[in-house]
């Protein structure tokens, strides 16, 4: 009953303040003996460094170091840990300027500043190792104002700095908020270090000198670092001040990407194959690794299927070597059907001789690719040939952007909110060309097969115009309301038709639509504020197959349906300042693109919308700093803000600056045209 404070350290020990049993105990929380230790005190009243005189707050730090605000004595007394004697770090022993009047409370920070609630002197006082300064309260010893701090009792920091007060005065509690004042530039050195954490994080990377290792963000291009676990490594350093410096370190392993294995150029879905002519497949030419700026084939093995592809009665898959395939049921002779074009033993490239295959048929080949010197590294690759009766060349197919087209076996991933960009080249012996087709087709399969049923896509003459570009020509394009007005369809077929003068030739590229983010919400706390308030942006809940890559912000208002970017990140939560709206009534909407690792885009707005209002002290406090090049204030936030380096901060802060002086600038221009008087004369 005579505890007036307690506190719980992180071993969940819990120590006790007992006025007026003149000491301080502690018990284990988390043992079954109910055994009070004394930790420090004697248990009667008393002013030497093993006693205490009504003591009241209570501070243990990490090491176990006590500290006691020894009231009836007007000290803070320190209570290393295992000792019973004490070292007063703040009180009239130390000196008159370090002298305390009924100190109630202690706490400490991060850096190990001592803050003290001096009760009798209402104030708050800091101690650190360079001195005693006073912080609250500074300029008075008696209550006059219901604002002020009047007979303070306790006081604690929160997550931003600032400080609750419980003020017996009031019998309520008192915020104050710590500000920056500091006379030194706020310019910063940001440096980047990357250390190579095999077998440790002791060596420093190798890295290529054009790499920009002094800003905040870091850029490292592919094929730069090779395969492994790195730390990454930023220090803050304050230029005025060398001393004053932060380190923060993350941790990035470097896997090999997945290859993408095609059996001819480009990696089309589907070709027009001559049944007078040899059929060449060389995913060891045409395969992609994009860790590599060659692929190297003889890094891999290759085993090759091939079946009878049809949508009622599919072959069976089989290596092309086996006496049962399917595929080479045609040669009668004793010819072998196939052969290995490789000089090494690679078997990157095989020829399927000339009518091997019968015309009039659709084949799948596909193979499958194992490195040599990983064996986990493997990658599939599929083909549909058509074999024509005539001499036709191979025509092939491809996304004029290949990040926008993602290889998925037999499919390339499109997202719906993109256009398809395609464009169709000749290989092979040249022949004039008569006329270019494209044909568009939709596929549907059911749940007993796999097979894709592919039927022509039905529109109109109108929609053709509206969703179709290049028809007729070598390069095609699909708009995405093609997609969009057909959310139901999931596979679609793009197909290139060249008529010469005696033939044709096909080729096809077969997409499935990338289905974006999906189930997630984003919310917005508080619903209003200044342009100095910090809101947060919590997205949650988002789920995409691909993975979720970054997050964007946008803005926009009733007025103006334009979108203005806010913000970029990869993590959900996002803390932000906004500009103000046209006026004090007016709201401001917010749009977040949630997209998955395909580039896929799902658009989320937060139904509420936001209303803020313009801080005006603080933009003419910052106009006054850029007008006067004397005036050195650095506790401006504006101008914390962008010394920060931080670039989505930076960015938010020039958006609603540069919105302001518009809406200033126009005003005056209004005013300056109202009062223009116009004389005609004739």
């Amino acid at each position: 009953e005579d505890v007036v404070a307690f506190f719980i350290h992180g071993d969940n020990t819990l120590y006790c303040s007992i006025r007026d049993g003149h000491q301080i105990v502690k018990i284990s929380l988390d043992s079954n003996d109910s055994t009070w230790s004394n930790v420090a005190g004697m248990g009667c009243a008393g002013s030497t460094e093993n006693m205490l005189d009504q003591p009241f707050g209570i501070y243990v730090n990490d090491t176990y170091d006590l500290y006691v605000a020894d009231t009836g004595n007007d000290r803070i007394q320190l209570f290393h840990h295992g000792e019973s004697k004490g070292i007063t770090v703040a009180g009239r022993a130390l000196g008159a300027r370090f002298a305390l009047d009924k100190p109630t409370s202690i706490m400490l920070d991060a850096d190990n500043n001592l803050f003290i609630v001096d009760s009798g002197n209402q104030r708050i006082v800091r101690v650190r190792a360079n001195g005693f300064q006073c912080l609250i309260g500074c300029s008075k010893s008696w209550c006059s104002e219901l604002d002020e701090v009047c007979q303070p009792l306790a006081a604690a920091f929160d997550s931003y700095g600032n400080i609750f007060i419980t003020n017996q005065y009031i019998n309520g509690i008192q915020n104050a908020t710590l500000t920056l004042n500091c006379a030194e530039s706020l310019e910063i050195e940001a440096k980047w270090s990357i250390f190579n954490c095999t077998p440790n994080c002791t060596v420093q990377a190798t890295i290529d000198p054009s790499i920009n290792l002094t800003l905040n963000e870091l850029f490292i291009p592919a094929r730069t670092l090779s395969y492994g676990v790195y730390e990454l490594k930023l220090t803050v350093t304050m230029q005025a001040l060398s001393n004053l410096f932060s380190s923060q370190s993350a941790f990035v392993k470097i896997n090999p990407s997945g290859i993408t294995a095609n059996l001819v150029k480009f990696g089309t879905s589907l070709i027009t194959s001559s049944y007078e002519e040899n059929l060449i497949l060389d995913p060891g030419k045409h395969s992609i690794n994009p860790d590599e700026t060659m692929f190297n084939a003889s890094d891999w093995t290759y085993r090759y299927r091939c079946r009878l592809y049809n949508s009622t009665h599919m072959g069976r898959d089989s290596y092309i070597y086996e006496n049962t395939s399917s595929c080479f049921s045609n040669r009668a002779d004793n010819m072998l059907a196939w052969r290995y074009n490789s000089t090494d033993d690679s078997q990157s490239s095989v020829t399927i001789p000339a009518k091997s295959l019968k015309y009039d048929r659709t084949y799948q080949f596909s193979v499958f690719m194992i490195n040599r010197r990983n064996m986990t590294s493997q990658a599939t690759g599929y083909l549909l040939v058509r074999v024509d009766n005539a001499r036709t060349p191979i025509i092939a197919v491809a996304c004029v952007i290949s990040t926008m087209c993602s290889p998925n076996l037999d499919y390339q991933y499109i997202n719906p909110s993109t256009q398809v960009a395609l464009f169709s080249v000749c290989t092979g012996h040249y022949r004039a060309i008569s006329n270019i087709q494209w044909n568009i087709y939709q596929g549907s399969n059911d749940s007993l097969t796999t097979v894709v049923e592919w039927t022509r896509f039905n529109h109109t003459d109108s929609s053709q115009n509206f969703h179709f570009l290049g028809l007729n020509t070598t390069n095609f394009t699909a708009i995405k309301t093609l997609f969009i007005n057909n959310p139901n369809i999931e596979f679609w077929r793009f197909e290139v038709v060249y008529t010469f003068y005696t033939e044709t030739s096909s080729s096809a590229l077969d997409f499935i639509i990338n289905q974006p983010p999906e189930n997630g919400t984003c919310s917005i706390d508080p619903k209003n504020g200044t342009t100095n308030t910090l809101f947060t942006i919590n997205c949650t809940d988002w789920f995409d197959e691909d993975g979720i890559q970054d997050y964007s912000f946008y803005l926009w208002s009733e007025k103006s349906s334009e979108l203005v970017m806010l913000a970029f990140t990869t993590i959900s939560t996002l803390d932000i300042k906004l500009p103000a709206g046209d006026n004090n009534s007016s709201s401001l909407n917010i749009t977040v693109h949630i997209r998955d690792t395909l580039n896929c885009v799902k658009e989320f707005h937060i139904e509420e919308p936001i209303v803020v209002i313009l801080d005006e002290i603080s933009i003419n406090t910052f106009i006054d700093i850029i007008q006067n090049i004397d005036n050195k204030k650095t506790n401006d936030p504006i101008r914390q803000a962008l010394a920060s380096g931080n670039q989505n901060i930076v960015i938010q802060t020039v958006t609603m600056v540069s919105q302001e002086l518009n809406k200033r600038n126009k005003h005056e221009l209004e005013i300056a045209i109202k009062d223009i008087k116009i004389f005609i004369y004739f």
